[in-house]
């Protein structure tokens, strides 16, 4: 399947054509049904992620900015960490089967339209028995930019 997207891309190239960009909702099917937790267009070009938590965010952010700069993203779940992450990262619009009201506060003062399937108070730690920890660390934080640095302190600083 990934030969033939190629050979498809190249023939459409060769030809002049332009591939139709894929929308938010054509990502966010592609995240569910690859069982992936990111996944970002931009500049005509889609990259998959599978990696737990915020790991792809966060290397992207950091090693390639320029990503997603503008990028429309689906992600499987945005709460304060992916908000953060995102908005830093200056994408356009994210799409999302799950959020949290302090994750569109963050998207929406950074003006990243955000659509969701469903909203919860929080995201769930991996045993469903309270917060996660890298959102639980940016409780009461608004902005992406202290989000980040705390995030990079707390879990990303070996």
């Amino acid at each position: 399947m990934k030969r033939l997207t190629v050979l498809l891309t190249i023939c459409l190239a060769l030809f002049g054509c332009k591939q139709k960009p894929i929308d938010g909702a054509q990502l966010l099917k592609i995240l569910n049904d690859e069982n992936l937790s990111l996944v970002v267009s931009n500049n005509d070009s889609i990259s998959r992620h599978a990696s737990p938590r915020v790991d792809d965010l966060m290397r992207i952010v950091t090693t390639e900015p320029e990503r997603l700069k503008g990028a429309v993203v689906a992600d499987k779940k945005v709460g304060n960490a992916a908000a953060s992450l995102l908005a830093l990262g200056g994408v356009s619009e994210v799409h999302t089967n799950y959020t949290t009201p302090s994750a569109k506060r963050i998207l929406a003062q950074a003006g990243v339209k955000l659509v969701y399937t469903s909203e919860g108070d929080f995201i769930f730690n991996n045993d469903s028995t309270g917060q996660c920890p890298m959102d639980s660390t940016l409780n009461g934080i608004a902005d992406h930019n202290e989000g980040f640095a705390r995030l990079k302190e707390k879990f990303y600083n070996k």
